[in-house]
């Protein structure tokens, strides 16, 4: 059996982060996600709660896609906010920009960040990020973002996985300590989370890290109607959405979908 996740040193850590407020511990569950959905049924104040596994049974990606993790050598875990509405384009660039100061600092690699939250080295899939909105009323949003990492696993490219993976061991050559690297990664999204509180931007680091600027790639928005648009990646607005260039020199604005590379 792996080392299981030190409980007592991550609570104790929380403890010292002004934006969380308490962790929940699995041993084993189907989501946390759907551990996340559990608590914002209930009557206590779940905002700041992280919640964490060693492994899940069902866990998944955006658009439904299964999640691949090792129980016990990757990190996998949700955090609830109810943030102000202003504030929710922010919590994604937040999740994504703490991931990727923690893995360049820890392994001395840069990554970087696929439009809009698949951290990446040399294309290959290291961690991902989910966020669900559950917005009720301009005074009430609830936001649960799900987090998986390829820590101390050794991923291979099976029938099911759609793309290439990496895990931060595969890189360095070395594992990880996992509850250290959960409370260096908490502890950068503490301080960018109360940046944003506090009325600070961070569009212009995320921008820096993502990789899709400036290259030819094809776009597929879900919906009803499956839509896709070809072109050049040429910019991030103010919101995070992505700017393609078209053919016919137009620019589309695309809010959410699924990016890949233009085969040349």
């Amino acid at each position: 059996m792996e080392k299981c996740l030190d409980v007592n040193k991550l609570k104790s850590a929380i403890k010292q982060f002004s934006v969380f407020s308490d962790l929940y511990y699995f041993p084993s569950t189907l989501s946390t996600m759907d551990e996340a959905k559990k608590l914002i049924t209930t009557n206590i104040n779940y905002d700041g709660i992280v919640i964490v596994t060693e492994e899940q049974i069902l866990g998944r990606g955006r658009f439904n896609r299964k999640w691949y993790a090792e129980p016990y050598r990757d990190l996998l875990f949700s955090i609830i906010f109810t943030p102000l509405i202003s504030h929710i384009n922010f919590l994604n660039m937040a999740v994504t920009v703490a991931l990727v100061r923690t893995f360049r600092r820890k392994t001395g690699y840069s990554v970087s960040v696929k439009w809009p939250n698949d951290i990446q080295y040399e294309g290959n899939k290291i961690a991902g990020v989910l966020c669900e909105n559950h917005i009720k009323s301009t005074d009430d949003c609830i936001v649960i973002i799900g987090v998986g990492i390829n820590v101390n696993s050794k991923p291979h490219e099976g029938e099911s996985i759609t793309q290439p993976v990496a895990s931060l061991m595969a890189l360095t050559n070395h594992s990880f300590e996992r509850t250290l690297l959960l409370i260096d990664l908490l502890k950068e999204l503490d301080q960018l989370y109360t940046g944003i509180r506090n009325g600070e931007s961070i569009i212009e680091e995320w921008k820096k890290y993502i990789n899709t600027i400036g290259i030819d790639v094809f776009v597929t928005i879900p919906g009803s109607d499956i839509k896709t648009i070809t072109g050049r990646a040429v910019d991030i607005d103010n919101a995070g959405n992505l700017l393609i260039s078209t053919i016919d020199g137009a620019i589309h604005c695309v809010t959410a979908g699924e990016v890949s590379i233009k085969e040349v």
